[in-house]
């Protein structure tokens, strides 16, 4: 598991997220955390090999 995304060729996603303190001022900061978060996925698994 790496960046708290398992990437096991017998299991599904796993997202595990630590996070101390996250204030979100605003309903559209919600979308654009959430997004970064996928982006932040795809990338940990294509730099394990699979492909998204």
């Amino acid at each position: 598991m790496a960046n708290g995304v398992n990437t096991s060729k017998n299991s599904g996603i796993v997202n595990q997220f630590n996070i101390s303190q996250l204030v979100v001022r605003e309903e559209a900061d919600i979308k654009l955390i959430s997004q970064q978060l996928y982006q932040q996925q795809k990338r940990v698994l294509r730099a394990s090999g699979v492909n998204t």
